[in-house]
């Protein structure tokens, strides 16, 4: 039982926890379910059954491979050297649904893409600066050109906040967007502006206080090990390169999400925001994703918080957008729809989770 100080219109959501491996006995951070993590080796990792299988179809050994790009997975696939494939590119997903071999599936919910600064760098801490960054990314070339390759793929587009924005007009799915409120444009000449004019901002204050001005650091870009996001890191990096930035690109280990303190200055993050009403906090808070201490944004989650029914959540959801486009705590990016495809010979995969491996244990191959 529990008492709650004051009310909430998604109550059941604030005792959301993680769920692992230490709660059968395992290590932390370990698997559920009937597979334990065994073997680490560079770009592969083996998943072992921890008991005897439930059946004798039941696969004793998962090996997960991380492969080099996009097409090599999509071959491996084709070719059978590989049984399922997660994190489709969305274009290779529209080609590979009218192959008779395979079944591509979407993920039912779709993933917020954005960069979240993680260090003390003195001019990200900077909002024009950020500013500057977001008007220098062509984020409509990058994703209708290197990551949809033309395509046209419902529910992936650009974002200008850090929320959902629906697979369709009237989703219930995006409450929390504001429709109104457009992305911003690619405009580098403003970028160069704003970055000067931060730049002569900081001049002028380190002047006021007789220090030296910050030195602008190259930027350290980290991305978590996979090809969408590393395709999408070289793309941004070359644009702020004709800005006159110094841009350094840091891969993150195999298995993490977010860099380590010290290790990079702002990280690409592919987010899964499908409850704004809680996650906003863990997204935009002091002690969430972007560690944002801004006054704004501070009121705005806990005026969201106060909320004593849905039009005031859905109201108070739609001006922490508006904070935020105009803040920038996090830079948003765009919103994808996730797939994975896997050969009709295996059966028991599923086509309403939310994670690849959810029914891992159900899984049979047929030959």
């Amino acid at each position: 039982d529990c008492i709650l100080r004051r009310p909430n219109v998604l109550p059941s959501a604030l005792i959301q926890v993680t769920v692992d491996g230490s709660w059968f006995g395992g290590e932390p951070g370990s698997p559920t379910g009937d597979y334990r993590r065994d073997v680490v080796e560079g770009d592969v990792v083996r998943y072992v059954l921890k008991g005897e299988p439930r059946t004798e179809l039941q696969p004793r050994e998962i090996v997960e491979i991380r492969t080099e790009s996009a097409a090599d997975g999509v071959s491996k696939l084709l070719q059978g050297e590989v049984d399922v494939l997660d994190q489709l590119f969305p274009a290779d997903a529209v080609r590979l649904s009218s192959n008779r071999m395979v079944r591509v599936v979407n993920y039912p919910l779709p993933s917020v893409h954005m960069l979240v600064p993680c260090s003390d760098h003195e001019y990200l801490a900077d909002k024009t600066f950020r500013r500057a960054l977001v008007y220098g990314t062509n984020r409509e070339d990058i994703l209708n050109g290197e990551l949809l390759e033309s395509l046209e793929v419902p529910g992936c587009r650009v974002l200008s906040g850090p929320f959902p924005a629906g697979l369709e007009d009237n989703d219930p799915l995006g409450y929390a967007y504001d429709q109104s409120i457009a992305p911003r444009n690619y405009e580098p000449r403003l970028a160069k502006l704003l970055m000067t004019m931060t730049a002569k901002q900081m001049e002028s204050e380190a002047s006021r206080k007789k220090e030296k001005p910050p030195e602008l650091k190259p930027i350290r870009l980290a991305f978590p090990p996979e090809n969408l996001s590393r395709i999408a890191c070289e793309a941004i990096r070359s644009q702020w390169q004709l800005l006159g930035l110094e841009i350094e690109l840091v891969e993150l280990p195999v298995g993490r999400a977010f860099p380590d303190p010290g290790t990079a200055d702002i990280a690409y993050v592919s987010a899964a925001v499908w409850e704004p009403i809680i996650d906003a906090r863990r997204v935009l808070g002091p002690e969430g994703m972007a560690g944002s201490t801004d006054q704004l944004v501070g009121l705005g989650l806990r005026r969201l918080e106060e909320s004593k029914n849905w039009r005031d959540a859905r109201d108070r959801l739609l001006d922490l957008h508006a904070i935020a486009h105009h803040e920038l705590p996090v830079l948003p990016l765009w919103q994808l729809v996730d797939s994975y495809a896997y050969s009709r010979d295996l059966l028991g995969v599923g086509s309403d989770i939310v994670s690849l491996y959810q029914n891992a244990e159900k899984w049979r191959l047929s030959q």
